[in-house]
């Protein structure tokens, strides 16, 4: 492992500043972050280093990936790329990048490019990723998800892919037929603190594969009805920090693998948290519901849940709970109702 630790990357550099780089199989470059001056990246940099497998660029500021910028990286299979572009006060300074800036970087499989306010990737950029597994663009300026790069049909570099990691940006729609919907093995999808208000019932539509989808710290008032109908196989969905005031009935009646929900700190109240809202989720180990306007229990909202070993019913305004509401639930571990107006306990 190698670490070079320089003020910053100069157009004039060349590969002798990684002579002692040569033979190592990870290597970062750490640029001085104190230093708000522009970073270049010189041209055949990388040009002897066969054997680096995995390279991170930390704090360098740069603007711009040149094309071909990574050649010579032919064994790469993880790039992280972190500019700390954001540290630059007033302008706001993107990191540009080309549509055969990744080119040679067949074996990579770990993409990182974040904290650098990226604000679109151009279609084809992927492109010579064939084996490209994990994409994260957390931190960056993405506002649409047409610039996210995935709208060329032109090659199948995105067909590996089982982690996307969008979250921290400023999206604010998720349309139907988006590029994402074509990533058959994506397992793990994270969209949190975007300004997201707006899904489609066909969000999800393709991705049969999908384990965790993370959508909270947006601005999500409704979930389209059918949201989850082409996604049986997750596993945590966790939704906190919207604003939801309903929940379509049966939204997640199919889910049977379900193992933890995350509805708190939204709007719900007890008209729309029923007896139907967590029917068929027989696996689900986690429910967190704290944070919401609820104000009563009735006996079948839970009836179930079999294996519930978590509930969060904190700071509610729970004032009635029906007889045996809680009775299905034997392999509760943890009932939390604090903070709520629960006057009386019946035995």
């Amino acid at each position: 492992h190698t670490i070079c630790n320089i003020r910053t990357l100069e157009a004039t550099h060349s590969a002798e500043l990684l002579q002692d780089a040569q033979g190592t199989g990870k290597l970062d470059i750490v640029c001085d972050e104190s230093i708000l001056f522009e970073s270049q990246l010189p041209k055949k940099l990388f040009r002897d280093l066969t054997s680096v497998s995995e390279l991170a660029l930390e704090s360098c500021k740069l603007v711009k990936l040149p094309e071909h910028a990574f050649d010579g990286l032919s064994g790469l299979k993880k790039l992280s790329i972190n500019t700390r572009n954001s540290q630059w006060s007033g302008s706001v300074r993107a990191l540009e990048v080309q549509q055969n800036t990744m080119s040679g970087l067949k074996q990579l499989t770990t993409l990182e490019l974040t904290d650098s306010n990226i604000r679109v990737i151009p279609d084809g950029f992927y492109c010579p990723l064939n084996n490209l597994q994990v994409l994260n663009l957390t931190r960056n300026r993405i506002r649409s998800t047409e610039n996210l790069g995935f709208s060329g049909d032109e090659c199948s570099a995105l067909k590996e892919i089982s982690a996307l990691d969008l979250s921290w940006n400023e999206l604010r729609v998720i349309p139907e037929n988006w590029a994402v919907a074509k990533l058959r093995r994506l397992q793990h999808l994270n969209l949190q603190h975007n300004n997201i208000s707006e899904l489609s019932a066909e969000t999800l539509t393709g991705l049969s594969a999908l384990r965790t989808l993370n959508l909270s710290y947006n601005h999500i008032d409704q979930i389209p009805s059918g949201f989850f109908a082409s996604s049986k196989e997750l596993r945590e969905i966790f939704l906190q920090n919207n604003e939801l005031y309903e929940l379509p009935k049966g939204v997640f009646h199919q889910l049977t693998q379900l193992l933890e929900l995350d509805l708190s700190k939204n709007l719900l109240t007890s008209h729309h948290i029923n007896f139907e809202t967590f029917a068929g989720l027989i696996r689900l180990v986690i429910l967190n519901l704290s944070h919401n306007s609820l104000t009563r229990l009735d006996a079948k909202t839970f009836k179930e849940l079999y294996f519930l070993q978590q509930l969060n019913l904190r700071n509610n305004s729970i004032g009635y709970i029906d007889d045996n509401t809680f009775a299905p639930l034997y392999n509760l571990h943890e009932l939390n109702l604090a903070e709520n107006r629960l006057h009386t306990l019946n035995n």
